[in-house]
């Protein structure tokens, strides 16, 4: 788990973040999503994430606000991950 605060791609292993999400397991696959995204932002291929990709990090960033009191915005997380997976 990463300091209070902090963006982390690896938040999305956490079980409190899992346990929050509709589908059994499924932070495994959002963290796949996000990272294929984030690692095709300068190519056409991140269009295939996108839609998918946005949703995870709409409720990861959810997650951070209600469960770790952090006062997170999506741009500030996607700048945050795309350092963390670059």
């Amino acid at each position: 788990m990463t300091p209070k605060g902090k963006t982390s791609i690896e938040d999305f292993d956490s079980k409190r973040f899992q346990s929050r999400l509709a589908e059994p397991d499924s932070g495994n696959h959002h963290k796949a999503i996000v990272t294929h995204y984030l690692h095709n932002l300068d190519n056409g291929v991140a269009k295939h994430f996108e839609q998918d990709a946005q949703k995870a990090i709409r409720e990861y960033v959810a997650y951070k606000r209600e469960e770790e009191k952090i006062n997170l915005v999506e741009e500030t997380a996607v700048q945050e991950l795309l350092f963390e997976v670059e």
